[in-house]
């Protein structure tokens, strides 16, 4: 009995440890390897990561495999969305794995504005290019009621994201349905909206390369990232003009877009529409177009 109860104590021991101590021998260990992954990291904030991401007790006993895979990816440099497999946006809690980007603080804007929209100008439909985790149209069909909701994406991955996300939101919405579809822009797909609204690729795949951090880089899919350099202005010509044939007479389209380029983009989108405004983040950078017609 005596032997037995040594060999429990002994796995207890070996195999259980706490987890608050080993966050700090963690940080203290890896202190400028994991600052120069996550910039403006320190202790605190990874507790927290630990605790609110995670939901994981800092006075509690964890496995010591339980928490190695969790280091493990952070030493990669894995972004703290991936590893929680959870992302707040807005006003959602949404899944986020590999298969779609990570919703950017400054997208936030984008769905405040399209909500003002849609309330001030009574709008009834909208589709959502490239719509990835559904982090856009999800929260804006929590706050507005429409009479028809498409969301698309290239990446059939990236829909199966955003299906998983509506699925799982669906009660908390007050746009009881959104039809998904996987297609490139506009290919297929003949409606005509009164709001048109997309976080596109808008990183030039050469020019802007240096300006892009090195984990979204490694980690996120590139397909929503980048576009090759020679092929840009062509690639938005044909989407403003796509936007334009699928967009209703009094309608609105905006997207988000690069601060070298969106002025550029801007006067491309003259010969589609007589209205266009440059709406800066909360930085003061510019950010995203709202596309119009009087």
């Amino acid at each position: 009995m005596l032997f037995l109860l040594t060999i429990r104590q002994y796995y207890y021991r070996e195999k259980k440890i706490n987890l608050l101590e080993e966050i700090k021998a963690f940080y203290k260990t890896h202190q400028n390897d994991l600052e120069n992954a996550y910039p403006g990291l320190n202790l605190n904030i990874l507790k927290a990561f630990f605790k609110n991401d995670l939901k994981l007790s800092l006075d509690k006993i964890v496995s010591s495999e339980d928490l190695s895979k969790i280091t493990n990816h952070l030493l990669k440099a894995v972004p703290f969305a991936y590893i929680a497999k959870e992302k707040h946006f807005y006003e959602l809690e949404l899944f986020i794995d590999e298969r779609v980007l990570i919703p950017r603080f400054e997208t936030e804007i984008l769905v405040d504005e399209a909500i003002k929209l849609i309330k001030t100008h009574n709008l009834k439909s909208i589709i959502d290019i490239g719509t990835g985790s559904g982090a856009i149209i999800l929260n804006i069909l929590k706050n507005c009621e429409l009479d028809y909701a498409l969301a698309t994406d290239i990446s059939k991955d990236a829909m199966d994201v955003c299906k998983l996300n509506y699925e799982k939101l669906q009660d908390n919405l007050l746009t009881k349905g959104c039809d998904f579809r996987i297609a490139d822009r506009f290919s297929g797909i003949d409606e005509k909206f009164d709001l048109i609204i997309s976080n596109p690729p808008y990183i030039k795949k050469h020019a802007d390369k240096d300006g892009v951090h090195f984990q979204t880089d490694k980690f996120e899919p590139h397909i929503a990232l980048y576009l090759d350099d020679e092929v840009y202005d062509a690639w938005f010509d044909d989407f403003f003009r796509e936007v334009s044939h699928n967009l209703n007479k009094n309608g609105f389209f905006m997207m988000e877009g690069h601060e070298d380029h969106l002025e550029d983009l801007a006067r491309l989108s003259q010969k589609y529409f007589s209205n266009c405004e440059i709406i800066n983040d909360l930085t003061g950078t510019a950010r995203f177009l709202k596309l119009y017609r009087k």
